[in-house]
């Protein structure tokens, strides 16, 4: 996967995708990161993925808050396997 994606200079090759920003944590280090914000809806991310997917793109990683905060993270993942 990352050789094809290296290969290919009209793809990207990583992809970070934020799909939340809330989370239970206060470290005080990090600046990217709330106790409020609402997840990114479901629908979004799918057309980004898809979007990214139509690029060629290799590898997608997800981020932001608590990744296990966000409500349809399991659907997200599937997509993304997609």
């Amino acid at each position: 996967m990352i050789l094809r994606g290296l290969s290919n200079t009209e793809s990207p090759v990583r992809v970070h995708l934020i799909r939340i920003r809330r989370c239970n944590r206060a470290c005080t280090y990090c600046n990217e990161s709330d106790v409020y914000s609402a997840p990114v809806p479901l629908e979004d991310l799918s057309r980004r993925v898809d979007a990214l997917a139509s690029l060629g793109t290799s590898i997608i990683t997800i981020g932001g808050g608590e990744t296990l905060l966000h409500p349809d993270l399991d659907d997200l993942i599937h997509r993304m396997r997609h």
